[in-house]
């Protein structure tokens, strides 16, 4: 059974304990990107990651956490920073499939709060890409050398402007 655990609901020595876990099992392509975007381990990329989001979900598969995610505010107005990490679980293909039937209204939810979601994802990370370009999200830019290893890494972004009724002034 797959469970999306609101992060603004669960409490601090319980959120530790899923963040602990999934820090232990990430995936070796997020744990590469995490050192090559920040220098730090995953565990303190993961508390960084939900300290700043707005909304952030763990992703849990019969009880065991397989992945976390959210969106964190920018300098740009209406711009999201989103993110996403996870075990090798979440690619399993049934694992895979139920999060892919359950993952659109958190986008939505995300949307409703940034019109734009954007980040940047290193290139070495297929998997990770593969998601996103599910997720309806483009590869939008190339920025070679960036972080503290140089890496070559994309921009990648997703839009989905708020709704306007028709006969509401534009």
């Amino acid at each position: 059974m797959i469970e999306y655990l609101d992060l603004r609901e669960v409490d601090g020595g319980t959120l530790l304990g899923l963040l602990s876990h999934l820090a232990e099992n990430l995936r070796p392509s997020d744990i590469d990107e995490i050192q090559a975007t920040t220098g730090t381990g995953p565990m303190q990329a993961l508390v960084e990651s939900v300290a700043v989001s707005e909304r952030a979900w763990i992703i849990r598969v019969d009880g065991e956490p397989v992945c976390v995610f959210g969106a964190a505010p920018t300098e740009f107005p209406g711009a999201g920073s989103v993110w996403m990490m996870g075990t090798s679980r979440m690619d399993e293909r049934p694992v895979a499939l139920s999060i892919c039937r359950n993952f659109r209204p958190y986008l939505a939810e995300l949307h409703k709060l940034w019109p734009i979601l954007f980040n940047f994802i290193d290139a070495r990370n297929q998997k990770s890409m593969d998601w996103l370009l599910w997720g309806g999200f483009q590869i939008i830019e190339a920025l070679p050398n960036h972080g503290p290893e140089g890496r070559l890494f994309f921009t990648f972004s997703r839009y989905e402007p708020p709704c306007v009724h028709p006969s509401s002034p534009a």
